[in-house]
């Protein structure tokens, strides 16, 4: 539940979709393809402009965190900062010296608290506070608010919670920008607004995860289904609806340790392992014939089955990079053994484990299905694939 002002000036929410990449995790950081969607789950901001407050105040319940700084102590903070990256009000994604903003960001955070943050509540403060210099600087007008977010996405999963999450605190910056300037509220973003909050989200994204392919926070920014090459960018595909069924590991792991493994291994047998990602860039074009054939015949059993196939192929190669855990090869057998196909999604190592439900899958045998995973001790979640990107409300 987000504060209440005692003189509300703009109060508005901002939401985005968490992700699932279905084919081409690890290969698509060597430009290869890939194929993600956006999921029913989301992340969602509210803003509250707090005009008498001395405060600017976040509340953030997923990593248990409410975070107050002053707000003059935070106005002279963007101003040094500001000089340091040559003053102008063109200030960009691509022009900030990202690794002096990072920095100067958590400086600034841990001179200001008399709590040591945990790693999560830091990499949490650290986006806002790199977003709100980046973004809002330029802003004449700034007034002390609110913000409280909240998430239906668990942290870590392999679900885009961090992007999403980065997403929907651009967002919310650029439409309180927007409207500061031109005194006029937004109903939804511009392509223009869109590609930009795509942009400051992925250097977010830069500080969580290292080396990202910048396809989480494209996916949540604009929603839908997309294939995704980093050399060529991204291109949405107008398909049918699909059901997913998402199990929770209960396995936490780190992206970027799961991406270094990897490029180590690649370095260590490079041959071998550029010949795995080339059949992975295959898979994904396979997949992407299929997912079409399918929306144009959505009640083919053989064309399920195909792209059935191709994700158990998918599941293996991943497992070849080390990418796989023992409970997602349990929990992918348990979905084999009722004519399902499963694999890992995002970097692996635990997190969630994907599968698509055809059409003609009978609500028993799903019913079964899940409560054979649930009584294994995993968590499942039902939902559609490609739903709505960032949107205001």
């Amino acid at each position: 539940m987000h504060r209440s002002c005692n003189n509300p000036g703009l109060c508005f929410n901002v939401s985005a979709p968490g992700k699932v990449i279905l084919y081409g995790e690890h290969s698509v950081v060597h430009d290869k393809l890939a194929v993600a969607a956006s999921l029913g789950l989301r992340t969602y901001l509210h803003f509250d402009e707090c005009p008498s407050s001395d405060n600017i105040h976040f509340d953030i319940p997923a990593v248990n965190l409410e975070y107050s700084v002053n707000f003059t102590v935070l106005q002279q903070w963007m101003n040094n900062l500001l000089e340091d990256n040559g003053s102008t009000i063109t200030l960009g994604p691509d022009l900030l010296d990202h690794a002096e903003v990072v920095t100067s960001v958590q400086s600034f955070l841990k001179s200001n608290s008399k709590v040591e943050f945990n790693e999560q509540q830091l990499a949490s403060l650290t986006g806002i506070f790199y977003l709100l210099f980046g973004i809002l600087h330029s802003v004449n007008e700034l007034k002390p608010f609110t913000v409280t977010l909240g998430s239906d996405l668990t942290l870590g999963a392999g679900t885009g919670s961090s992007a999403s999450f980065a997403v929907t605190v651009a967002a919310a910056f650029v439409y309180y920008k927007h409207f500061k300037l031109l005194s006029a509220k937004l109903t939804t973003f511009s392509d223009d607004e869109k590609s930009l909050i795509s942009k400051w989200a992925y250097c977010i994204e830069k500080i969580n995860h290292g080396l990202p392919s910048g396809i989480d926070n494209a996916i949540c920014t604009y929603g839908s289904m997309v294939m995704f090459r980093k050399s060529e960018g991204m291109q949405l595909m107008s398909t049918c609806e699909f059901q997913l069924l998402l199990i929770n590991t209960e396995v936490s792991r780190s992206t970027k340790q799961i991406l270094n493994n990897v490029i180590a291994l690649m370095q260590n047998h490079k041959a071998v392992i550029d010949s795995v990602m080339a059949t992975m860039d295959l898979i994904a074009k396979s997949a992407v014939s299929c997912i079409i054939e399918i929306t144009n015949d959505v009640n083919n059993p053989i064309l399920y089955q195909r792209l059935g196939e191709l994700t158990h192929i998918n599941q293996c190669m991943l497992e070849s990079l080390g990418a796989s855990h023992p409970t997602i090869d349990k929990i992918c057998s348990i979905l084999k053994a009722s004519g399902l196909n499963g694999k890992l999604t995002g970097a692996g190592g635990g997190g969630y484990v994907i599968a698509i439900i055809p059409p003609y899958v009978s609500k028993n045998l799903l019913n079964d299905l899940i409560e054979q995973l649930n009584s294994e001790g995993f968590r499942t979640n039902l939902t559609k694939l490609g739903g709505l990107g960032v949107s205001i409300s």
